[in-house]
Formats: C-alpha cells, structure tokens, sequence
C-alpha cells in the first residue's frame, strides 16, 4: 500500500537503479541521484526517492527511499509509458542499432530488437560514410580507375566527365553508393564492400568504351609485351618497363588521344628505376651511354648493344629465345 500512495504522492521521484553501481539512480526526468550512506541498497530496480537533497552540481542524495516493482509502475502509470522506435549508427561499435524500448521519461522500461528497412539502414550508412564514423575502402583498382578518370576529366575538360575524387563521393555517397550498401549492418561489411561496381556505374556505356581507349589499361611496347599503366601514384600516369624492351624506340608513348605522354620508368634487371624520363629520344642519344656503362658489367647476360636504335628489344637475356 505503502508503494502505491507514494507513487501517487511523487511520481516524478521514481527512479531506475544504474547498471554499473547499485547505489546511483536516475529519476524519470533524467537527473542523476544517489542513495545516501545510512541507505542500504534494496534488491529492486526502481525506487521512489521520498527525500532528495539538492547536492552539489547535478547529483543529488537520497536521504528516504523506498522500493518499486516494474509491475506496479506498469499498472498505475502505464498511459504515461512511451514506445519509442531507435535506428541509428552506434560510432563507438560501429553497426546499425535498431531497437524498440519502452520509456517512462528518461527511464528505459525495456528494449528489445527492431527490424530497420533497407531505405532506413541506407540513409543512416550514408549519413556514417559523410561523417567518416563509417569508412569504405578504395582499394588499388578503384584508385586506379578514378585515377584513369581524372586524366580524362584534365585532358577533355569539354566532355564534363564525372567527378569521381573521394571528396566528391564520400560527400554524397547517396548519389552512386544506394543499391551496393544493402544488406550492410556494420563497419566491418562496409569496409569489405567493393566499391568499384558502384565506380564503374557512373559511365555511360559509350564513356567506358572510350575510358578504355584513351586510358588503357596497358599498352603495347617494342617488345611485344603489354605493359600496366600506372595511373594512381602520381599525377602523371607511369610506364614502369625493363629499359631493353624499349630499344629502337623514338617517341614516348602517349595516351589520351595523344594529349598524354607517359612518365617512363626504365628499369634494370633488377627491376630498379635507371632513367625516368618523359623524352625517350633524349635519353637514348645522351642518357644510355652512361647506364650502359655502370651497369653492362654488373648483368653482364642482358643486352646492351652499343646502338640501341637498331638493336632488337626484348626482356630475355643473351641466348635466350
């Protein structure tokens, strides 16, 4: 009877026990309290506090108090129970939460586990991705192909190609990333999320036929093989190849319709950048003579003819087919 007057008497006094210690409440309207020291903790949650002291900043002290089961509270005051719907990021753990609690103001009753749609669940990653609470990976191909992109956008500003930059996408992921983030819940499946499809999807299917034509992938030397092109480390796109590949070779490779000359790494045996040029016929005519001399001895099986405009490129060694 006792619990039941004082509920009517006080009902903003009723408070929820804190799970981290058994002495500290909250009451409904959210200020922080604490059972004094003549007070023994009772084995109930809930309590209503009958005398508060006003205490020093935010916390008060309970000096009378007495306990309140969950079951009263729902019978006597359960129109004043709200349920409430919670989505959102948790930063800290890094994964949707959505939960459906029971609260008597600040008090939380119960939670339990919610279904979120996908168009909420989108939104609420979209939102982490902005605010880089949530992070995707760009991985060395997706780099490479914004890479390929920006070259195009700097050689033909004329033809508006997309923005691709991550500034410009982490800024507004709803604009290309919505149909890839569904069936995402935490930071661990975003960061797994491959996002070049999404890259890709910008173009038109007429722009990446010419994406491949103007920033190709690879490109043909004197030796016959395909060369990858870097276009990611740098702001000039690099041609990392074995120096004898490129003999008799007089004009640097270009790309973009020609708009583009590559930055050649001409390597060594050992794979070692020798020259980095972007005038080929310059280093033949002044530049060779001085590798061929610090380093024929050293790889003694590799060629290095004395006229590298008529010798025969190749990546084998001396005798090999």
């Amino acid at each position: 009877m006792i619990p039941l007057l004082l509920l009517f008497a006080f009902p903003d006094r009723i408070a929820k026990r804190r799970e981290d210690d058994d002495a500290r409440y909250v009451l409904r309207q959210g200020r922080g309290v604490r059972l004094s020291a003549k007070l023994i903790p009772g084995g109930s949650p809930y309590i209503i506090a009958v005398v508060i002291d006003k205490g020093e900043k935010a916390e008060g002290t309970v000096h009378m108090a007495e306990p309140l089961t969950e079951e009263l509270i729902r019978e006597q005051l359960g129109e004043q129970i709200e349920t409430l719907r919670r989505i959102e990021w948790d930063k800290q753990e890094g994964r949707i939460i959505a939960t459906l609690e029971e609260r008597l103001g600040t008090i939380m009753l119960s939670s339990k586990p919610a279904n979120p749609s996908e168009e909420e669940v989108v939104s609420l990653l979209c939102e982490a991705i902005r605010s880089k609470t949530g992070k995707i990976i760009f991985s060395q191909e997706a780099r490479q192909f914004q890479a390929r992109m920006r070259l195009l956008r700097q050689s033909y500003p004329e033809e508006n190609w997309p923005d691709l930059s991550e500034e410009t996408l982490l800024s507004a992921p709803e604009n290309w990333l919505l149909p890839w983030l569904r069936g995402i819940r935490n930071a661990q499946q975003l960061a797994a999320l491959n996002i070049l499809p999404a890259l890709k999807d910008r173009l038109t299917w007429d722009q990446r036929r010419i994406l491949e034509d103007r920033a190709p992938m690879v490109i043909p030397v004197p030796s016959g093989h395909n060369i990858p092109i870097d276009y990611a480390s740098g702001d000039i796109p690099v041609l990392a190849v074995k120096l004898q590949e490129m003999f008799g070779l007089a004009d640097t490779p270009a790309i973009a319709g020609g708009r583009v000359k590559l930055l050649l790494h001409l390597l060594s045996p050992a794979r070692r950048p020798v020259q980095i040029t972007r005038d080929l016929k310059q280093f033949w005519n002044t530049g060779y003579p001085q590798v061929k001399k610090e380093l024929k001895g050293r790889y003694p099986k590799h060629p290095w003819p004395d006229d590298p405009w008529n010798a025969v490129p190749t990546r084998k060694t001396k005798g090999r087919n």
